[in-house]
């Protein structure tokens, strides 16, 4: 494809290299692009790049553009795109296997002993491949656990997602003078590696990628990453997997791996947690990052029950959440049809990862990041509240999004169709209100490999993070929503905490005439 094309030009509409911030601005409130258009948003100045925001090439019908010529292969791969062997092996007719499908280049000894398939990927053609669409929206086909779109208005809901937790927690990644330390280069000279699982629109990596050039990064997802070749950077790549299958081709192979909000689409989370331990190599730190699917309220966060169908006639009563009843759903079917290991999740990432066989217990810990779902939080400051207000308005944005997105998934789950689209409007009117002040929580667990003496190798020193140097994240206060907890016994005080209130019996579910006289399926195309 011709790099050099204008914008309609080849029968093709593109987006130029537009940054997250201006895509974002456009569907700001007054209020909201306001705070967003100040120089200063918090504490004196802004935290992010404009060359760091992700850039995007849409065609069309909403598919991703993924002008690969190589990827950031090697020549001898050139236009090429590594599969996992769980992918190469597969008996799904979407996946090439070796020595049968004419888009299989010839692959070195190594490469035949571990049945990875070097595979052509031909973007206009093979993308429709890895997508179905229903109702109007775009879905992987991979994993039909995963129950959330891959198209252009999700990797906008993502991209507003990833700025909200950045500029809360001050940097991409929680511990970040472990982190720069694990990434330091090696004395032997050996390259470092990142692995990041449930990649999306590829933002984290290819930041991560610009801020450690000298660092190789990975990304993975079920659907293609929506970037172009020069989008992305020379040391970093994407392969498209469903990690459920296993991970046994990358085991001993990253320092750092981070696993974000993949909690929803993982039918065995025990499995997959240990098949990802499994990929670090003694020393490597993993990072897990995923949604707490109850919903809090209040000042100093409380559970927030769910709203009941006699509330439909109290459409301003606060004391029940239609935001929480549409998310509460969301995982109830989730769940409820064994797709999907979520309460597994929720449990192992709060209680921490101090058990695990693998991990120094030592290097361990947990935390919750609580971010208010609207700009209605006061500070201490006006930087602070300027900040708290921001994110808010993200996170507003976030959730409105995900829940017009949860609509066919509700619908498929049996509710009827009027009563989903009323209860998203309520929890949209509740949102945009902020009569009920809600919060959501990010949970966040990590800890690093033990070494062959049973601890993690000591870290060396990085200039990155020395008292002298500092860090732009250094001059922000902290978050005044973050917690950390050291120990297991801490984690589980404050699990006991927050789970007070949710021992109420469930609302009842769909309708079961309803459910069995429901429409078919929609169509897929």
């Amino acid at each position: 494809m011709d790099s050099n094309l204008g914008p309609s030009e080849g029968g093709r509409q593109y987006l130029r290299r537009p940054s997250i911030l201006p895509r974002i601005e456009d569907s700001l409130s007054e209020e909201e692009e306001g705070a967003l258009k100040r120089d200063i948003i918090w504490g004196g100045r802004r935290r992010w790049n404009e060359d760091d925001a992700l850039n995007t090439r849409i065609i069309d019908d909403g598919r991703p553009r993924l002008d690969q010529d190589a990827w950031n292969l090697t020549p001898s791969q050139s236009a090429t795109t590594s599969y996992a062997p769980s992918m190469a092996n597969s008996s799904n007719p979407l996946y090439p296997v070796k020595p049968f499908a004419p888009s299989v280049v010839n692959e070195d000894e190594s490469d035949n002993k571990s049945g990875i398939s070097k595979y052509t990927y031909y973007s206009d053609l093979d993308a429709e491949k890895f997508i179905r669409k229903i109702e109007g929206r775009a879905y992987n086909v991979l994993n039909d656990t995963y129950f959330l779109p891959t198209d252009e208005d999700e990797w906008t809901r993502l991209n507003k997602q990833h700025l909200a937790f950045m500029v809360a927690l001050g940097e991409l990644y929680p511990e970040p003078q472990v982190v720069r330390a694990v990434l330091a280069p090696a004395p032997t000279g050996e390259r470092k590696r990142i692995l990041d699982l449930g990649t999306g629109t590829g933002v984290w990596a290819t930041t991560m990628a610009h801020n450690f050039p000298e660092v190789d990064v990975v990304g993975i997802d079920l659907a293609p990453v929506p970037l172009d070749l020069e989008s992305v950077p020379s040391n970093c790549c994407f392969e498209i997997d469903d990690i459920n299958l296993g991970l046994e081709h990358f085991r001993d192979s990253f320092d750092l791996i981070h696993a974000r909000l993949i909690g929803s689409g993982l039918k065995d989370f025990q499995k997959t947690l240990q098949d990802v331990h499994a990929c670090l190599r003694p020393g490597g730190l993993i990072l897990w990052v995923d949604v707490d699917y109850d919903m809090y309220m209040g000042d100093e966060p409380t559970y927030a029950p769910f709203a009941l169908e006699e509330d439909e006639l109290r459409p301003t009563q606060n004391q029940r959440s239609w935001t929480q009843r549409v998310v509460y759903e969301l995982r109830r079917g989730a769940v409820g049809t064994g797709r999907s290991d979520l309460f597994t999740m929720a449990t192992r990432l709060d209680e921490g990862l101090w058990d695990d066989p693998m991990l120094d217990p030592d290097t361990c810990r947990t935390a919750s990041l609580y971010l208010p779902l609207g700009p209605w939080v006061q500070g201490t400051t006006d930087g602070q509240t300027q900040r708290l207000k921001y994110v808010g308005s993200l996170m507003r944005q976030d959730t409105v999004s995900f829940q017009r997105a949860s609509q066919a998934v509700m619908k498929k789950l049996g509710w009827n169709s009027q009563r989903v689209e009323k209860w998203c409007q309520l929890a949209e009117n509740e949102l945009m209100t902020m009569d009920t002040k809600l919060w959501a929580r990010i949970r966040y667990a990590w800890g690093r490999r033990r070494g062959a003496d049973g601890s993690a190798p000591s870290l060396p020193p990085s200039p990155k993070y020395s008292p002298e140097l500092g860090s732009e994240a250094a001059h922000i206060s902290p978050w005044p929503y973050y917690f950390i907890y050291t120990t297991r016994e801490q984690a589980l005080r404050e699990m006991q905490r927050r789970n007070e209130g949710k021992d109420i019996t469930p609302p009842p579910g769909p309708d079961i005439r309803n459910a069995g006289a429901r429409a078919p399926e929609p169509e897929e195309k």
